[in-house]
């Protein structure tokens, strides 16, 4: 029958197995006619009203789903497999369990210990590798995979959970634990990494593996270390005073002519990963609101404006020399993430790269108009 038509009373209790005045009774309780028929969506509540388990009034047989068994390996195959992928011959320790005699069989451990006498040994295979360097900066976390970057060849070594900061989280453990900044990883002939062969790599593998999951619930990753230098001296100047820093950067002339209402300017050594820097804080406001522009001498850094329509002028200037004095691992890329969250919520920011004096001089403008706006 036509299932747009449904299906007779006659059909639906034969298909149940039941008098039809039981399926007429049904129809009675809906308000419906006993000659109606029984449609597709009426199943489920007919059943519950006979009491009975639903069933296709189209008569058609539900599919046997086919369950699958999963597929048990046995230990002597496990171990075979592993030892295939082996690369030197420390990483087939035959007095492990795995490769134990008694739980391979001897067929089987023969021809593991045959194929371990053909690998090299770890010094060799080491030294028929080509190591190359990366810098802790190399590293980058995106979308929770942990890469790294040496020589412009970009390889996965480690997954985390991502989370905010997760990238400057992680650059600051490695550095805590290893107090370094160039490591090593090797690459065969093929150009591939040998991560099994690269300690530096496994050693940065595990220790973020071992901190980031604890880690990652603690908002104050970036935590502050108390300067190691007394020579960072703070110094007010008004803006016609900053002659020979102008001619240091172009950046800073570009602000200086665009930033029009900034009338003061603070010069100070900024703390950029335990080094210290040469910048300038360019003070000023727009329609009422405090603005502060913090701009580094070396032209390859980003600048970065903050600004604040409560707090004042002296406040605000307070807030942001503290900032660049802290001595924060990563404190910039951080910054420049979006990742730092300002300990006062009336405190807002953004980046400015320097891609170009032009681009720069119209972003500088947009961001005061932005900023005037809010």
């Amino acid at each position: 029958m036509d299932k747009k038509k449904g299906h007779s009373v006659e059909k639906v209790a034969k298909v149940y197995g039941v008098n039809k005045s039981k399926i007429e009774a049904f129809l009675v309780s809906k308000g419906r006619k006993k000659s109606d028929n029984i449609f597709g969506p009426d199943n489920t509540e007919l059943a519950q009203f006979i009491s009975k388990s639903p069933i296709s009034l189209s008569g058609k047989k539900k599919k046997t789903v086919e369950v699958i068994k999963p597929f048990k390996i046995s230990p002597k195959i496990l171990a075979w497999e592993r030892a295939k992928s082996a690369r030197y011959q420390e990483q087939i320790d035959l007095t492990s369990k795995i490769y134990k005699e008694t739980i391979v069989g001897k067929d089987y451990f023969g021809r593991i210990s045959n194929l371990r006498k053909l690998l090299p040994s770890r010094e060799s295979f080491l030294k028929n590798l080509k190591p190359r360097y990366f810098l802790l900066e190399d590293i980058q976390v995106r979308s929770g995979i942990v890469k790294v970057d040496p020589n412009k060849q970009m390889v996965t070594f480690c997954k985390i959970q991502p989370f905010d900061g997760d990238e400057a989280f992680v650059r600051k453990v490695i550095h805590k634990k290893y107090n370094k900044q160039l490591y090593k990883v090797f690459y065969n002939d093929q150009g591939k990494a040998e991560l099994s062969g690269s300690s530096d790599w496994l050693k940065i593998k595990q220790v973020v593996e071992d901190s980031v999951e604890f880690k990652r619930r603690d908002p104050s990753y970036m935590v502050a270390t108390t300067s190691k230098s007394g020579e960072n001296k703070i110094q007010e100047l008004k803006i016609q005073d900053l002659t020979v820093l102008v001619k240091k950067s172009n950046y800073l002339r570009s602000l200086v002519t665009v930033f029009e209402s900034s009338n003061k300017a603070v010069v100070l050594k900024e703390f950029n990963n335990g080094s210290l820097e040469d910048s300038i804080l360019l003070l000023g406001t727009r329609n009422r609101r405090s603005i502060i522009f913090w701009e580094n001498l070396n032209e390859a850094r980003a600048t970065y404006v903050f600004n604040s329509k409560i707090l004042s002028q002296q406040a605000l200037k307070t807030y942001v020399i503290d900032l660049v004095m802290r001595d924060e691992f990563n404190k910039r890329q951080s910054l420049h993430g979006g990742h730092y969250v300002p300990k006062q919520n009336s405190i807002s920011y953004s980046s400015i790269n320097h891609d170009g004096l032009k681009t720069f001089e119209e972003k500088v403008k947009s961001a005061l108009v932005r900023i005037a706006n809010e």
